[in-house]
């Protein structure tokens, strides 16, 4: 997958309902969305036309309402759900979400942890 178009955005940062604790899921905590979305970009490249790729400004939008609608116990369900509802709404073909999180009270205080998943569009 990695030899084919791509469009990436990096550092979506919000403030998302997830985690295993009550306290984050009902409070929120800071999170972060990395995403590539592979789509065939010669027709925008061609075209220099909006409407020929995916416009950035409304995935980032999309991120927002997705990770905003309910709270999520497991970064991996919130990262599956994410890469759903952009195969669903958008002309991509294939979609790598990743999730950050900078976890507190957990034992050895990492920085962060993330997931990092890849989902195909169903044929």
């Amino acid at each position: 997958m990695n030899d084919r178009d791509s469009i990436r955005i990096g550092g979506i940062d919000f403030r998302g309902f997830c985690g295993t604790h009550e306290e984050e899921r009902r409070y929120g905590c800071p999170l972060r969305v990395n995403l590539v979305l592979y789509t065939d970009l010669k027709a925008a490249g061609d075209s220099d036309r909006i409407g020929h790729t995916v416009d950035y400004q409304k995935v980032c939008e999309t991120i927002l309402q997705t990770c905003s609608a309910r709270p999520f116990y497991l970064l991996e369900s919130l990262a599956s759900h994410i890469a759903e509802v952009l195969l669903e709404q958008f002309p991509i073909e294939a979609v790598m979400v990743e999730v950050v999180k900078r976890p507190r009270n957990m034992a050895g205080s990492p920085d962060h942890v993330c997931v990092r998943l890849t989902r195909e569009r169903e044929v």
